[in-house]
């Protein structure tokens, strides 16, 4: 059995949880266990963790990304 590790703020609900393992099951396989970990610093969004990948749908690091593109983009000019 693979485990997968979601990582999301502490307000995500169980169903929001529930559905997420849904689709994780139907697009990486029935044999999965869960762990759930609560982290505000996340904001909104998710991490999981899967056999080794990281899928970083976290508002955190959307807001990451933005600030990396402003800098570099200031440096350009």
């Amino acid at each position: 059995m693979r485990t997968c590790v979601i990582t999301a703020a502490s307000n995500m609900t169980d169903a929001t949880f529930g559905v997420l393992c849904d689709k994780a099951r139907a697009k990486f396989g029935e044999d999965i266990q869960f762990q759930r970990i609560a982290d505000d610093s996340v904001i909104g969004g998710f991490i999981m963790e899967l056999d080794g990948t990281v899928y970083d749908l976290s508002i955190k690091t959307q807001l990451d990304l933005m600030k990396q593109r402003m800098v570099y983009e200031e440096g350009q000019e």
